[in-house]
């Protein structure tokens, strides 16, 4: 599985979209990373106002008692 990119390339690359540095795809072609990843991550921003990382989902099975009852068992 391919990694995920640092954090600061995320903040790089949405910074320099800030400072008007470029469009979009000249931003990607710059950094050498895809045109989707930066489209993607600059809706992301849109929407969270936030320039790091979303948490990972847990695709896992979901518990079926919570905390207090754990705690009782």
């Amino acid at each position: 599985m391919a990694r995920a990119y640092s954090d600061a390339l995320r903040v790089k690359v949405l910074t320099a979209y800030a400072a008007d540095e470029g469009t979009l795809k000249d931003l990607a072609a710059r950094f050498e990373v895809s045109y989707g990843w930066v489209a993607k991550i600059h809706v992301a921003e849109l929407r969270t106002g936030s320039r790091s990382r979303p948490r990972q989902r847990s695709w896992g099975r979901q518990r079926r008692i919570d905390a207090g009852w754990c705690e009782a068992l």
